[in-house]
């Protein structure tokens, strides 16, 4: 299809219509009429029309027309008709202000358009017949034709630039993704336009009812200036997000440039290309007064008994989570505490089934904690229990590697499992009886949406929200999740009022700023796979050089157990051949702690790890002997080892921060599939959590090395360049015959 915008206006027609638009309404009435034979739409689908009648008739239309696009808000009706009156007095061209059109109404809408075009003369009539009693849209109508540009143009190509419309970076981004949006819906009418079959009419008709869903989204969801039709995104009571408005810089990596925070630094060698974006600045927005545990009710101080307060983050939240039935989208830096405001949401729902006497209807209700990773899911069960033990409730873990009695399942209040349990559990047709109990469903890493597996995530929730309308109960949705760039998107996915229920946090709420570094290694000269793996390793050492010359601790994440003995070793001869070998070893080698350690690794009888040990080494991973891990893990704290290889168990695991964090290479093997893939986001999210130490440190430093084929998709991963999108389609055979078969649909 041709770049240029669909146009009604085909040929003479069109040429017809450019030169008695504004003269002869009816003329081009009939011009219109014949371009519409020609782009006949099924008649069964809604799509409001301007009759020509009279001026009466028109403004009826019109008003209703803008009405349903505004959703009835008489600011956004005033507005959007100021700019549809300014739009239609330019002396823009006629495909110009289409295009336009088409942008701020949609395609659906698209007879609309073509009676506005039409009927210009009386339409801008109608528009400042309705205006809201200021005279400054009558005034510009009388003296339109008279008035001179306070600007001067310039010319291209012999054509005056008669309209100026001054946009920010962010609305020019916008204005570029509607331009998108419009030509795929028209390469759906187009396509629809070719035969007009009953499977073409269904597919047209779902096209234009999603494409007129995401329109009034986009309406309701930015505020119209009066500079044409440009939009700016609107304020949001919770929402802390100053990626937009900070400064920007633009780097250029294998001919793709990317725009990333000020101060980033770009470095290339004959080895490696490396990106180093800088910790975002500590400054917190506002000022909040943090909730005090002891000025909680009973319940809540149950619940948090060992707290004194809360921090920022869940002290914005507390009211929204703990006072409200709202559904919650919670979008916070890793190690911000959302486990507390999980925690929050689900004392809401106990306290909203007690009795008058004060005790708990334990057979009333059901929580469900959906957590992405089995190690997980035993850490939150355990996390849970602890706590709700006090009031006498149940928490059980249900996953892959555990299994629950229908009797265990009944006298539990709180199930932890992961995604693809839960969608298992709600399949059975025949199982009404848990899930009708279901009072709050709580989703960790909702970012997980982008991930292969967020099909998954999408048929539960889309399966809670169907039952929530079949059965007319309230199942409170709380979703928690990484920072992202599309957060109102995933918001209305989750059927969240993005003024009540969207809480975004960036970078500035993080413990310890996080300093983050891409190292994107090239090809080594000898072209093997062992060339390769030592040029890795060379990276890597050079890093972790610089790290314990600055008397810092560091955490070397591999993807094998034998990696970390392997990379331990390499570092340790490296340093020892190039005299470097007294920069590993700890500051206290010769005072009575250190010299108690060393007795310890000694007593393990180990020769690896007490000749690593002795040089500022260590290594750790799930196939050590649980004694010899949590020695290494104690050292580690105590700060006699100064670098400590790992697997990624230990970022799931034990919180061990380290001032850097360092992961070796990003293929992983799934053995599920046989073949190597790429380290997903949510464990490189977690083990960058582990940078930073917080109440020592002010920063932190987090480095991944992976091919310099994925340096920008990583890049693009964890600064928010690249938006969470929807993974269904992929799987959308298996979960409507999954539906069908349960009898939902």
């Amino acid at each position: 299809m041709s770049k240029k915008p669909f146009n009604f206006f085909a040929g003479d027609a069109k040429k017809h219509t450019q030169e008695s638009t504004r003269t002869n309404g009816t003329t081009a009435a009939s011009s219109s009429s014949s371009s519409k034979t020609r782009n006949t739409v099924p008649e069964n689908v809604p799509s409001p029309s301007l009759p020509s009648q009279s001026n009466g008739s028109l403004r009826t239309s019109i008003m209703e027309a803008i009405r349903t696009i505004s959703n009835s808000d008489p600011a956004l009706i005033e507005s959007f008709k100021q700019s549809i009156l300014e739009l239609l007095l330019s002396e823009r061209s006629i495909d110009a202000i289409q295009e336009d059109l088409f942008n701020a109404l949609g395609v659906e809408n698209f007879e609309l358009i073509s009676e506005i075009l039409t009927q210009r003369d009386q339409v801008i009539q109608v528009l400042v017949d309705s205006s809201d009693g200021s005279n400054a849209a009558g005034e510009q109508y009388d003296n339109t034709r008279q008035s001179t540009p306070i600007l001067d143009y310039e010319e291209d190509d012999g054509n005056p630039m008669s309209n100026f419309i001054v946009q920010t970076k962010s609305q020019s981004k916008q204005r570029k993704e509607n331009r998108k949006d419009q030509k795929r819906a028209y390469r759906e009418v187009n396509k629809v336009i070719a035969g007009l079959g009953e499977t073409d009419k269904l597919e047209y008709q779902l096209a234009l009812k999603e494409h007129q869903r995401r329109m009034e989204r986009q309406f309701t969801e930015v505020e119209w200036t009066t500079n044409g039709l440009a939009t700016r995104p609107r304020q949001l009571p919770y929402v802390f997000d100053a990626f937009e408005a900070a400064g920007l810089k633009s780097i250029s990596v294998d001919s793709t440039k990317m725009c990333l925070p000020e101060g980033t630094e770009f470095k290339k060698t004959k080895e490696y290309e490396e990106i180093r974006v800088p910790p975002t600045s500590q400054t917190i927005p506002i000022e909040v007064k943090r909730i005090q545990v002891k000025d909680l009710d009973p319940l809540g101080k149950l619940g948090f008994e060992g707290f004194k307060e809360l921090n920022i983050i869940q002290s914005i939240v507390f009211e929204q989570a703990y006072h409200t039935l709202e559904n919650l989208l919670i979008c916070a830096p890793t190690g911000a505490g959302k486990t507390n405001i999980a925690m929050l949401a689900v004392l809401k729902t106990i306290r909203d089934h007690c009795k008058p006497d004060g005790t708990i209807d334990k057979n009333d209700f059901k929580i469900i904690y959906i957590a992405p990773m089995k190690a997980l899911a035993a850490e939150m069960t355990e996390n849970f229990s602890k706590r709700l033990s006090k009031l006498g409730l149940k928490v059980k873990e249900l996953t892959g590697d555990t299994t629950l009695t229908k009797k265990e399942i009944a006298e539990t209040q709180m199930l932890v499992l992961t995604p693809e349990k839960w969608d298992v559990v709600t399949r059975k047709a025949d199982d009404e009886e848990l899930t009708s109990l279901v009072r709050l469903l709580i989703i960790d890493e909702v970012h997980l949406l982008h991930d292969e597996r967020g099909p998954v995530i999408e048929t539960i929730v889309a399966r809670t929200r169907r039952r929530i309308q079949m059965a007319q109960h309230k199942v409170r949705i709380v979703g928690l999740s990484a920072t992202l760039p599309n957060y109102i998107d995933v918001a209305t996915f989750l059927d969240i009022n993005p003024e009540k229920g969207l809480f975004f946090f960036d970078g500035r709420f993080r413990p310890v700023p996080l300093a983050q570094t891409f190292i994107g290694v090239g090809q080594s000269l000898d072209r093997t796979q062992q060339g390769q793996q030592k040029l890795f390793d060379d990276v890597c050492y050079e890093n972790v050089l610089k790290y314990v010359e600055q008397y810092h601790q560091v955490l070397v994440f591999v993807h094998t157990r034998n990696g970390t003995h392997k990379i331990a070793k390499y570092m340790l001869e490296k340093a020892a051949n190039q005299g470097q070998l007294e920069a590993f070893l700890p500051s206290n080698i010769t005072i009575q702690p250190y010299l108690k350690a060393k007795k310890q690794i000694l007593n393990l009888k180990n020769r690896e790890l007490e000749q690593l040990f002795l040089n500022g080494l260590g290594v750790h991973h799930a196939g050590m002997i649980r004694y010899h891990r949590s020695t290494v893990e104690r050292l580690f704290a105590e700060g006699h080892i100064r670098v400590l290889c790992c697997t990624a168990t230990l970022a799931w695991g034990v919180n061990l921060p380290a001032h850097a964090v360092i992961i070796r290479g990003t293929e992983v093997f799934d053995q599920q599939k046989g073949v190597f893939t790429d380290i997903g986001v949510l464990d490189v999210q977690q083990i960058f959590g582990r940078a930073g130490r917080p109440q020592f440190e002010t920063s932190g430093e987090g480095v991944i090395i992976t091919n310099k084929s994925k340096l920008i998709k990583y890049v693009t991963m964890l600064i928010r360049q690249a938006p969470i999108e929807s993974q269904y389609m992929k799987r959308i055979h298996d979960n409507l015959n999954a539906e069908i078969a349960a009898g939902i649909i």
